[in-house]
């Protein structure tokens, strides 16, 4: 709904996302480890920088992520 305002703030910043997701996504590694299942990730280029607020980022990506090993019985999840 603060979406749809138009209230909705956003705190842009420049960050490595390689070092942000391995920071982001490995509490994650260990819900998927629990399940047998293998976790990863990958940047196509280490070192890349991206401008955005890394914290709205951050809740799509382990929403995403979450869901993803929540619903998947066997394998892995990348």
């Amino acid at each position: 709904s603060l979406f749809d305002s138009g209230v909705l703030e956003y705190h842009i910043t420049e960050f490595e996302l390689d070092e942000w997701m391995d920071s982001t996504l490995a509490p994650l590694k260990v819900t998927a480890l629990a399940k047998a299942l293998n976790f990863s990730w990958r940047v196509d280029r280490p070192g890349r920088v991206v401008r955005c607020d890394r914290i709205k980022l951050g809740r799509v990506l382990v929403n995403l992520a979450s869901n993803a090993v929540k619903f998947t019985e066997r394998g892995s999840v990348e």
